[in-house]
């Protein structure tokens, strides 16, 4: 019968591409390896691996056993690290609101880190503008939220600031504003700007950045890079967004002499008051001290 060992073995060597790689990489003889791979060999009647050539190279059969013992290993160490203390601890899922504004770069490391840790956790992703996040987070239909900052919040809330993500004015590439090597503030005025729901509710931002008189929104931000994209107005956004469609050819950043100093979003991340909280939510929310 064939024992975890023997495919772990059988693994390490086909991704080392020698028997004495995988020896070094498991720490077993040379010897002890050859012998678990012939054993896997009689054990299924088939040749894994061609030794005619210098490297022994996967067969076939030795491909079809790799894919699965993948499958199987992988499965292995979830069993066992669900078993560990924190695991067992551990909520369900946990639920993260994110204002569409946001890009996803300031949750993505985290909730990677959480998947790691945890990995029987089920995580969802919500994202809508800021009032319908913190009457979900009210509800306790959400466990935290990622948001521009709001200002002054009601007592039930508590938050911290967790970083700034820089904005940028874009247009379409062939938009009248990309001919521009800056872009006077009274030219803006003139143009339709196009803003997403989360900028117009924010009580900071939408001071400083809702400009233009003609104002079209969007509840996506997606929305908006699509409008804008097709030449209806210009936006501001996320700096890295705006690079990403940049390098694209989709959209153009433009210089103005209304971000001249640079613009950014203060995040927070906003729980609720003297709450208890599980090891995921604590541990998550400690990714961002």
């Amino acid at each position: 019968m064939l024992s975890l060992d023997q495919l772990q073995m059988f693994r390490t060597a086909a991704e080392e591409g020698s028997f004495s790689a995988a020896a070094r990489v498991v720490g077993k003889r040379v010897s002890t390896v050859s012998a678990a791979i012939i054993a896997l060999e009689d054990y299924l009647n088939v040749a894994l691996f061609d030794r005619s050539t210098r490297k022994p190279t996967l067969t076939e059969d030795g491909e079809r056993l790799y894919v699965n013992s993948q499958i199987l290993l992988r499965e292995v160490s979830k069993i066992e690290r669900s078993m560990l203390p924190q695991n067992r601890e551990a909520e369900k899922s946990f639920r993260i609101g994110v204002e569409n504004l946001l890009p996803t770069s300031v949750f993505e490391e985290q909730v990677n880190r959480v998947n790691q840790r945890y990995m029987d956790t089920a995580i969802h992703i919500v994202r809508s503008d800021s009032s319908s996040l913190f009457e979900q987070l009210s509800e306790a239909s959400l466990d935290v939220l990622l948001v521009g900052t709001q200002g002054k919040l009601m007592d039930e809330f508590e938050s911290k600031g967790v970083g700034n993500i820089n904005l940028s004015l874009v247009c379409a590439p062939d938009s009248k504003l990309a001919d521009l090597e800056t872009v006077p503030t009274h030219t803006l005025y003139t143009e339709r700007q196009i803003s997403c729901s989360s900028l117009i509710q924010n009580p900071l931002l939408s001071q400083l950045l809702l400009f233009a008189p003609e104002q079209w929104e969007a509840s996506s931000l997606e929305d908006v890079l699509a409008l804008v994209e097709q030449g209806l107005g210009w936006a501001c956004v996320p700096e890295e967004i705006a690079q990403q469609r940049q390098d694209l050819g989709l959209l153009k950043i433009i210089q103005s002499d209304l971000v001249n100093a640079g613009v950014s979003i203060a995040v927070d991340l906003v729980e609720l008051e003297g709450e208890e909280h599980g090891p995921v939510h604590k541990f998550f929310t400690g990714l961002y001290m």
